[in-house]
């Protein structure tokens, strides 16, 4: 819990990764993510893969990202049914995750940063 006066973690004012469309924060610090990757396909089309994951370290969290997830629309016509119950579904899962999950993210070294630089 945040406490009046509290620093505000480094976590929380982080922007979301490319394609988060959720976020649950972990008992650890850490997050679980449903990611909607898209893949453009020409005139407003795209193929969305939907997934989640705990960014806990060694965790090992993973939900969706199959066959059964992927789904193809149009942007004027909105996501189908199955896509949003889906995601939904991904959701609950991330969330009843994150409820639980000790693991903490790991630490970017500040030598790790500076080779990443170069």
């Amino acid at each position: 819990m945040i406490y009046p006066g509290q620093p505000i973690p480094p976590l929380l004012g982080e922007p979301w990764p490319e394609g988060v469309v959720y976020r649950a924060l972990t008992v650890g610090w850490a997050t679980t993510d449903v990611v909607d990757d898209q893949t453009p396909e020409g005139d407003e089309w795209a193929t969305h893969v939907l997934s989640a994951r705990c960014t806990g370290h060694n965790c090992g969290f993973e939900a969706g990202g199959s066959d059964w997830q992927t789904f193809k629309f149009h942007a004027a016509d909105g996501p189908p049914r199955e896509y949003v119950a889906m995601r939904f579904q991904l959701q609950t899962e991330a969330q009843r995750h994150a409820e639980n999950c000790r693991a903490m993210r790991r630490p970017v070294v500040e030598e790790e940063n500076a080779s990443a630089a170069r």
